[in-house]
């Protein structure tokens, strides 16, 4: 938690392209995460599961926190 209240600030600038290399459907979670969509919203958006959306938050944190 600690570590997304850092970096936070940054993402929501706009300045995620700094932050590792994302895949199409990570990116597309990232942006409607970011604009604070709920994880099932997100997944009836991007018509995937619940679960997958998870999976791609956390590829997504992964990426981010080898970076800092």
């Amino acid at each position: 938690r600690k570590r997304e209240r850092l970096i936070s600030p940054y993402l929501k600038a706009g300045l995620y392209g700094t932050f590792g290399n994302f895949t199409e459907e990570e990116r597309a979670v990232f942006n409607l995460r970011v604009k604070d969509q709920s994880r099932i919203a997100i997944a009836e958006t991007l018509n995937m599961s619940v679960a997958t959306v998870d999976r791609r938050i956390r590829d997504i944190k992964r990426k981010i926190y080898k970076i800092i």
